[in-house]
Order: structure tokens, then C-alpha cells, then sequence
């Protein structure tokens, strides 16, 4: 079984749909289920990002197993161009309609 999932998400200094906005993050993820009750999933994601000091984009990628998921950063684009790194993406808040989700970023240029 499996099932593609394709955002378009604003993205906030805070967790508050009133926090200060910073930009957006769009990408997919693929997720597969072998057998009842497993899962796993890849996702790609680029954020666009804009706090009015730095402005480009970042691009990762990440294995999907839970509501945590180590990404590796693969690049970027102008404040962020050949940056390279790793971060942590965990979910904070499942309340339908919305999602809220926690990017923790390291960069090495």
C-alpha cells in the first residue's frame, strides 16, 4: 500500500497562524506500508525563506518513520546557495485542519 502527498505550507517564526511569517515550504512525501501496522516514508521538501535578513531557499530530504525525522540539507539558493547540513523535523501539534511541524537546521558551508 502507499500514498503520495503533495504540500504547499506557510511557514511562521511560531507556532500561532499570527506569528511573525518567514515564507513557505512545498514538496512530497511518498509513504508505504508493507504490512499492517509498519510504516515508512521518504520526503523532499524546499523551503522558501525570507526573514528579511537572509532570503532563498533550502531543499532536504529525509526517511520518514514516526513524527521525528533526521533530514539531511542538500543545498540552496541565495543566502543559502552550496550550503550544506542536517536538522530535526518533528510534528508539535495534530489538530485538524492543521499541522504544525518544527524545522531545527544545522548548516555547514
Amino acid at each position: 500500500m502507499g500514498l503520495t502527498t503533495i504540500f504547499n505550507l506557510n511557514m511562521t517564526m511560531g507556532q500561532s497562524n499570527d506569528s511573525t511569517p518567514l515564507g513557505f515550504a512545498r514538496g512530497y512525501t511518498v509513504d508505504t506500508a508493507y504490512q499492517a501496522g509498519q510504516y515508512a516514508g521518504f520526503k523532499t521538501e524546499i523551503l522558501s525563506y525570507n526573514d528579511g535578513t537572509y532570503k532563498g531557499t533550502i531543499h532536504f530530504q529525509a526517511m520518514l518513520d514516526g513524527s521525528t525525522a533526521e533530514v539531511a540539507v542538500l543545498g540552496g539558493t541565495g543566502s543559502f546557495r552550496g550550503v550544506r547540513g542536517w536538522g530535526i523535523v518533528t510534528q508539535v501539534l495534530a489538530s485538524p485542519p492543521y499541522t504544525v511541524y518544527q524545522h531545527n537546521l544545522k548548516f555547514m558551508k
